[in-house]
């Protein structure tokens, strides 16, 4: 009864002293803001209402941003701004439109309308980053699609991709080192669902048919990718990832075309990150789709083993047998005219190469339950790729010219730090990286004392001579081999451009270097997380 009352004064002395009061003040929109907020206090209230009738009628203090005090989004401020306001708080009506009060963060103004916000909610200081990139995804139904970023069309940094392809936008979402705000890309009340507030992922064109489950032109993706949410983050260095899978036959899969990709990260303190953006082409083709999956069991069933969270590849486990099985399917979207997948197009090839080298289509048999699926029998006392990661090539077609199909898939067999990482460093670090002065302050050899104690002095530990602008500044950083400054001095690109390091290649004084069989193990080992075990 109390605020009826109030609401009643405030709109009978309003109407006394001007009807239709209306002021405008014609500049460039400003900062981010929430509308209803009009006194800068981070909420919409009955005060705010009072202060935009204070500014119409009675000479009071300009409201630092006018945007907030366009309540209804009309683009003037004038008595109905107040009276939109208080039927919101008092009577039950809608919301102040975008950016609400209700939204977790404020915004800038969707509409622009000449009304001033020069006293907004000022931008953080050091707002988060973002990085976005069409990565592989071709095994069905499998979460973590991998890092593995499609191709670039020659002389550009255009992605290419084939019609009809599955494929996942993977966008990066990096904490600024000097806040350290964290991020919540993920829904707290379900790890499964992603928080849309946090993420805005736009493409210039259409996605599928919007009438028909797609996306239009402009539209935020974050419902889609947040329906389910393939997520994964490291504490350590403050980044969260989210993959938005877009099937080749699915609703989002895009026509051929050239699009542009957006995306923007939101943290937890309302901080945005500039746009991160990519362009994919999407090539006429009506080659087939292929999969490629890990399965356990001794036939196909049809039921991938869940790809690593970390690296976003299949993994095998040390002296697991297993089946690979790839699959192809008829181009889901070159519609009804797609021609079925040849069997006997199907080539296999493996680097680093095993068995019977590098190509291993006659490793595989075709499974006599499906038109066009093969599958290969991997498993200790036969045939198995070496330890660390094997990236295969499988190609399928359906024998007409220029119908063919090509797709990587990595496949990661567990590197053993304890057993094999460390075993090098005791064969060739020992006296100069050993007590009691170990070289440059990094001990790696120590008889007796367990390998994990060793680890600790080398993953996610700075390095001693390159600068920390350097591209690897540390020792190992886990699942980035490209940024382990220990791997360049093995490998002797330490003094590349941008790794910017000193002194001699690794081991000091060899004869020969570590074979590359092991610089595979430790690469590998490092891709696959640096684990300590």
């Amino acid at each position: 009864m109390r605020h009826g009352i109030l609401l009643a004064i405030l709109l009978s002395c309003a109407g006394n002293v001007v009807v239709g009061g209306q002021r405008e003040l014609a500049a460039a929109s400003g900062g981010s803001f929430r509308r209803g907020d009009v006194n800068g206090d981070e909420a919409a209230d009955i005060s705010d209402a009072v202060w935009v009738f204070g500014y119409l009628f009675l000479g009071g203090a300009t409201p630092a941003c006018l945007d907030a005090a366009d309540i209804n989004d009309d683009g003037a401020v004038d008595l109905s701004d107040g009276v939109f306001l208080l039927n919101h708080l008092f009577q039950g009506g809608p919301a102040p439109p975008s950016p609400s009060p209700r939204d977790a963060c404020p915004g800038r103004d969707p509409t622009p309308d000449g009304l001033v916000c020069s006293g907004g909610e000022p931008g953080a200081a050091s707002p988060p980053s973002a990085d976005a990139y069409p990565v592989v995804a071709n095994a069905p139904g499998v979460r973590q699609r991998s890092r593995t970023r499609l191709p670039v069309k020659p002389g550009t940094a255009t992605y290419q991709v084939l019609e009809g392809t599955s494929f996942a936008v993977l966008v990066e979402a990096t904490s600024s080192r000097i806040s350290r705000v964290a991020f919540a890309l993920s829904d707290p009340t379900d790890p499964l669902r992603g928080n849309p507030a946090t993420l805005t992922v736009t493409c210039d064109g259409p996605l599928g048919d919007p009438g028909d489950g797609g996306a239009a032109a402009g539209e935020n993706l974050a419902p889609w990718l947040f329906r389910d949410l393939d997520g994964w983050e490291d504490p350590i260095y403050l980044i969260e990832h989210a993959a938005l899978s877009i099937a080749g036959g699915g609703p989002l899969a895009p026509a051929p075309g050239l699009y542009r990709f957006a995306a923007q990260v939101t943290d937890e303190a309302c901080a945005t990150s500039a746009p991160a953006t990519f362009a994919l082409e999407v090539l006429p083709s009506r080659a087939p789709e292929l999969f490629a999956w890990l399965e356990r069991g001794m036939a196909p069933a049809g039921v991938p083993e869940p790809h690593h969270p970390g690296t976003g590849n299949a993994r095998a486990g040390r002296g697991d047998g297993f089946l690979l099985v790839v699959e192809g399917f008829p181009n889901g979207a070159a519609g009804s005219a797609s021609p079925a997948p040849d069997p006997a197009t199907f080539r296999a090839a493996a680097s680093p190469a095993f068995g019977p080298g590098a190509d291993v289509t006659g490793l595989f048999e075709r499974d006599p339950s499906a038109p066009a699926r093969f599958f290969a029998r991997l498993e200790p006392g036969a045939v198995l790729p070496g330890e660390g990661n094997t990236t295969f090539t499988f190609e399928i077609g359906t024998g007409a010219p220029g119908e063919l199909r090509s797709v990587p898939f990595t496949l990661e067999r567990e590197v053993s730090y304890a057993s094999q990482v460390q075993a090098v460093w005791d064969a060739e670090c020992s006296g100069c990286h050993e007590r009691p002065q170990p070289e440059k302050g990094l001990e790696l050899v120590a008889p007796g004392v367990p390998p994990g104690r060793l680890w600790r002095n080398i993953v996610n530990v700075y390095a001693a001579e390159p600068a920390i602008s350097s591209i690897a500044p540390y020792l190992v950083r886990p699942y980035f081999p490209e940024q382990s400054y220990l791997l360049h001095k093995l490998l002797g690109t330490h003094r590349d451009p941008g790794v910017a390091g000193t002194g001699e290649r690794m081991p000091l004084n060899a004869t020969t270097y570590l074979p590359e069989g092991t610089l595979h193990w430790i690469r590998s080992w490092i891709a696959q997380g640096a684990g300590s075990d």
